[in-house]
């Protein structure tokens, strides 16, 4: 899978972050940062506390081959997160969403649940990425 380091998909905090890494590497990178690790047979997650103004948590998802497929990233209440990816990614398609080709192979998924921007892979998501297609 080809990186995605794409700065206008990704907040700056993920300059060395790209859907597609190991466990191993984002574990390298953020050495210097406190990683909780909750691991099953079929997902990973890596919990990063962050303490500023906006954000309360990073939440990188990896799949059972432990590559990240998803990042969430928690807000703190007082954000209104679908003005945000209003505001940052322009005009949203149905259900607070993006849905971006960024190569032939590549759909990113954005959206928003609760007080968090989820962005992921699409292909993990294949239901929504065929209607898409459809569409």
């Amino acid at each position: 899978m080809p990186k995605l380091t794409k700065k206008k998909y990704l907040p700056k905090e993920f300059e060395h972050v790209y859907l597609g890494m190991s466990l191993d590497e984002l574990q390298n990178i953020k050495k210097h940062n406190s990683l909780k690790i909750k691991t099953s047979s079929f997902v990973s997650y890596a919990t990063e506390m962050v303490n500023n103004q906006f954000v309360e948590s990073y939440i990188y998802q990896f799949d059972r081959h432990r590559l990240l497929y998803e990042i969430i990233i928690q807000y703190k209440p007082e954000l209104d997160v679908e003005k945000y990816l209003l505001d940052n990614f322009g005009k949203l398609i149905q259900d607070n969403e993006l849905l971006i080709q960024v190569t032939n192979s590549l759909y990113l998924k954005i959206w928003t649940y609760h007080n968090r921007i989820r962005i992921a892979n699409a292909a993990y998501f294949t239901d929504e990425l065929t209607a898409h297609e459809a569409a």
